[in-house]
């Protein structure tokens, strides 16, 4: 094994150790998220408090995995926006005689 592929797992398993993600679970932006999550599914407002709160009684109670609902985040749909107009297509409509522009057909007639 080279010495650089030991210290990236070292590294990994650093990363991946309880105490580390334990520690991670109390960061702002994890709390945030999970204020939103909770805020839309219960209809409710919860403090940063009672979100640690919850995340310490995880920390230092056991649960039965088989006890455990995994939550499904709904992936936002981003909007479809429509495609402009090509520029010469816009300047070819601009610069259509009068009469083409409101008929409804395509004959011109002299």
């Amino acid at each position: 094994m080279e010495g650089g592929s030991k210290d990236v797992l070292w590294n990994k398993t650093q990363a991946l150790d309880p105490k580390c993600i334990a520690g991670l679970l109390y960061s702002p932006s994890v709390v945030g998220f999970l204020k939103r999550t909770l805020k839309n599914k219960y209809k409710g407002k919860f403090s940063d408090e009672d979100v640690e709160g919850a995340i310490t009684r995880l920390v230092t109670h056991s649960i039965k995995l088989e006890d455990i609902k995994p939550s499904r985040v709904k992936k936002e749909r981003s909007k479809r926006v429509k495609a402009p107009i090509p520029p010469i297509v816009a300047i070819e409509a601009l610069m259509a005689p009068p009469e083409l522009i409101g008929s409804d057909s395509g004959d011109v007639s002299s």
